[in-house]
This record gives structure tokens, sequence and C-alpha cells, in this order.
């Protein structure tokens, strides 16, 4: 779009025309700034290599897009493929495509690493993590802001296990949601630390322990926990909370160390043990 900008013309008039004072009409839309958040590309048949990340020329790896794009940016899968683990540093979206994921990580090693700011947001999104029975971890969590894990599945990782939170210093708020996390070695979602986290529509089956709370506070809402071999869940910090969720199958439904809040409306049975310790009834408002 082009502006009059001479005495000649009617300041601030459209011009319809390039031919109304051509020697001084500006194209200001050839100098139109690129988003500042660039979308990075990958791809079952990319190639990391400098300039990789459109569409046309997609990267390959996790590991390499990040490199590729800014803070605030996002890397988005366009096929199922195996895309390596990756350790994050900054904020930034990880989106997947239906088969996406990552399946080739080390023995003992760990899918996703965040290692980020107390200021940065991470996304992950749509993936599928698969240890393999060999690698450690899915998720880890060791510094960050907000983290946010949504549409995702991780499952066989044998060391920590799943999603494993652990930041240090600034608290962090996590939210996991819409989640399967199945046959994990230490437990499905835990860890310790100053974090404040919601797990909303998680089925959490077939791990040695399904969720372990240590955090500031810890809520999980409408989620199923069952067929875990130890504990379903186990409490061992203030400020859980348990809402509208199904606890069954699993060796103890619940370990309370610490106080617990129910809100009345959770199925609590079937467990070789139901419950340890003492759940608080808190009434809906």
């Amino acid at each position: 779009m082009k502006f009059l900008a001479s005495a000649g013309c009617i300041a601030g008039v459209l011009l319809v025309s390039s031919s109304l004072c051509p020697a001084v009409a500006q194209d200001f839309s050839a100098a139109a700034p690129k988003p500042p958040f660039p979308v990075i590309f990958v791809s079952g048949k990319g190639v990391d290599n400098a300039g990789c990340g459109t569409q046309v020329k997609p990267c390959r790896t996790f590991k390499f897009a990040v490199t590729q794009t800014s803070a605030n940016g996002e890397i988005k899968a366009l096929d199922p493929a195996d895309y390596g683990p990756v350790t994050i540093t900054k904020s930034i979206s990880l989106t997947g495509f239906d088969g996406a994921g990552i399946d080739s990580t080390p023995a003992g090693g760990t899918a996703i690493t965040i290692n980020a700011n107390a200021s940065d947001t991470i996304n992950i999104r749509n993936l599928i993590l698969d240890g393999a029975k060999i690698a450690g971890t899915g998720i880890i969590l060791n510094s960050g802001g907000a983290l946010s894990i949504v549409h995702c599945t991780v499952r066989n990782f044998t060391v920590n296990g799943g999603i494993l939170l652990a930041p240090i210093g600034t608290t962090s708020t996590v939210l996991i949601s819409d989640v399967f996390i199945s046959n994990d070695g230490h437990f499905g979602i835990g860890g310790v630390g100053p974090a404040s986290v919601t797990v909303r529509r998680a089925y959490v089956t077939g791990n040695a322990t399904g969720i372990l709370h240590a955090f500031n506070n810890f809520t999980l809402a409408d989620s199923l926990v069952t067929n875990n071999s130890g504990d379903g869940i186990s409490v061992t910090r203030g400020g859980f909370l348990l809402v509208h969720s199904i606890i069954t199958r699993n060796n103890t439904g619940i370990v309370i160390g610490m106080p617990a809040d129910s809100d009345g409306n959770n199925f609590i049975d079937g467990n070789t043990t139901n419950l340890i310790g003492t759940l608080n009834k808190v009434g809906t408002q």
C-alpha cells in the first residue's frame, strides 16, 4: 500500500494509482518486518543444515530446529517421524503431528530436557514420547517459568519415569492436560520442588507409582489413575486437591503423608488398599 509524501499531494490520502506523485510515492509493504517469532518446520524427510525450517525445506530433528528459531518461536512437525531428543533453554512451542514424537532416546537418557529461565514459557503439544524400556525420563523440567503439556503420550521410561518436575528457584506453573502416561519405571507424573501443578484429563496406568506429589500445590481433576503396581497417588507435601477422578486397581489407591483435600465426587475403590491417611472432604461451591 502506498501513501502520499509530498506537498504536491494531499497528506494522508491513499493513492489509487502509482501515477500520482510518482517521484515521492513510498511502498511501505516492501519493508514489512519479518515475523518476530518464526515457525520452524521439521519432517522425517527433512535435512538438518543452515537455512532449513521452511515447509519446502524442513529440518530433520528437534535438536537442530531449536537452533534455527528465536525465543518465543514454534517448531512444527509436518509428518509422523522420530525427531530425536532435545534440550530447551528458551521460550518455545513444540507442536507435533499424529504419530510424531521421540522414540530414539539413548539408554538412561531424557527425551525432552527443559533448562529455561524463570520468565520462559514452554508448550509441548501432540507428541508421542516412547522410551522403549531403555530411556530414563520422558520430560524433565529443571527450570522454567511456565510449562504446558497437552495431548501427549509418555510411555516406557525406566529411571525417573514419564514426567519429572524438579524446578529449582522460582516457582514454575505447570499444566498437564489430555495425556496418556503409561508403563514408566519410577512414576508417571511426579517430582519435587517449587511448582504449582494442575493435571486434567490424564490417564495414568501401569507405572510403579502413578502420581507423586511433593510440590507447592497439585490439583488432579477428571482423571483416571489405575493399574499402577505401587501407589496410585503418593502425597508427601500439602496443597493436594483431588477433583472428579477415579483411583482404582492400584496396589494402594492413595497414600497421604500430608494434608490433602477431596471435593467429594471422586471414586476411590477396587485397590488392594484404598486409602492410607486422611483425605479431607471439601464442599463444592
